[in-house]
């Protein structure tokens, strides 16, 4: 199995301990001049907000295809990366805007550009982690997403959010809550479990 780590920690990090050494890859929306001990940057957001980066263990082999930015409009909740783990495609976001309708917009475009390569290859195993901040989850029920977990924030909205679709056997995926509310409006830090993906594929968007 393949463990990943996903969390919005807020600004500066502000969060208790947490093992990153038990964990492959890591996902997290935070600002930070270096990585975490023992691994290197794969993915590193600079020229927009907010601030994402994804990375692996240092030594650890090419784990994870080229990221790649898919957000091509709305700007002001850029990035949304899409990557690859062998066959499974991962789309990590964060959706910056407290405004509920400009964060929704911003899922469904993300949304669009899936959409082909889901009716080509409905098998297809796709992976959608991180911060919904206030978007509407009504086109994720229409795609026939299923949840794995949604959690995390203030209030009634669940910020944190772990979704997939395509063909996936049982125990492929696993998510667990594994930190306590972070003190950035309550996020939480998730643990992901995934096969171990032996085929080296890439994906092009």
């Amino acid at each position: 199995m393949v463990k990943l780590f996903y969390m919005n920690q807020g600004s500066k990090g502000e969060l208790g301990a947490v093992k990153y050494s038990e964990y492959d890859a890591l996902f997290l929306c935070e600002s930070s001049d270096k990585a975490k001990t023992g691994f290197i940057y794969h993915y590193q957001s600079k020229d927009s907000a907010p601030v994402m980066t994804i990375q692996v263990r240092d030594g650890g082999g090419r784990l994870l295809s080229e990221t790649k930015d898919i957000s091509k409009t709305a700007k002001s909740t850029r990035p949304l990366l899409a990557t690859s783990l062998g066959t499974i495609t991962i789309i990590f976001f964060h959706l910056k805007s407290g405004n509920a309708k400009t964060a929704t917009t911003e899922l469904e475009e993300a949304f669009l550009v899936m959409k082909s390569l889901m009716q080509e290859n409905p098998d297809k195993k796709i992976l959608w982690i991180g911060d919904f901040n206030r978007a509407s989850d009504n086109m994720i029920k229409g795609l026939g997403l299923k949840e794995y977990y949604a959690g995390g924030g203030q209030a009634t909205w669940d910020l944190d959010r772990v979704y997939a679709s395509g063909k996936w056997d049982n125990g492929e995926l696993k998510v667990e809550q594994k930190t306590t509310a972070a003190g950035d409006h309550g996020h939480v830090g998730l643990a992901i479990h995934l096969p171990k993906a032996m085929a080296r594929t890439t994906f092009d968007i």
